[in-house]
Order: C-alpha cells, then sequence, then structure tokens
C-alpha cells in the first residue's frame, strides 16, 4: 500500500527528460525529479522514496529523508511566518 507522508518501496517505469516516474499503483505515475535520483537508476529497479505534495498538489518522489514523517511527532525550526501561516523545515 502506498501511503503519503511516509516512506514507500517503488518501481522505476521510465525516464524522461525531468526524471524519473515510479509506478505508484492505483496512485498512478509519481515523478521523481532528477536531483533526487540516484546514481545508476535504471528501468524496473526498485527505489525507496518519501512521497510529498509538491505547492500545485502534485504527488512527487523524492531520496531526501524528512526529520519527521505521518504520524510521527518532532520540534521542527519555523523558517517563514506569513499570512498563510507558518512553515516549518521538514528536510533532513
Amino acid at each position: 500500500m502506498i501511503a503519503l507522508g511516509t516512506l514507500n518501496t517503488l518501481t522505476v517505469k521510465k525516464q524522461v527528460k525531468f526524471g524519473y516516474y515510479l509506478d505508484g499503483l492505483s496512485w498512478g505515475e509519481i515523478l521523481l525529479p532528477n536531483n533526487y535520483r540516484p546514481a545508476n537508476l535504471e528501468i524496473g529497479q526498485e527505489l525507496s522514496v518519501f512521497l510529498y505534495l509538491d505547492s500545485e498538489d502534485q504527488l512527487i518522489a523524492t531520496t531526501e529523508r524528512p526529520r519527521i514523517m505521518v504520524g510521527q511527532v518532532a520540534m521542527l525550526p519555523v523558517v517563514a511566518i506569513t499570512k498563510v501561516g507558518a512553515f516549518l523545515n521538514l528536510g533532513a
């Protein structure tokens, strides 16, 4: 089962100019941008990725590990406070 906000093991489906698409099963193809791909990545390879929604609510995969995942609690540094809300640093 694939879950947003957690680590998932997905299979590399195809390569495109800007990255790789992973097989998200019922979620469809999930983009792994080139800047997050490991060296020597191949079609058919399984890869552990973190899934999140970008600023346009598109599902994106990354090989970077966040400081916290869905279902966890942690103290995180605040990086900005705007009219929209507070933004925390979830990165590693």
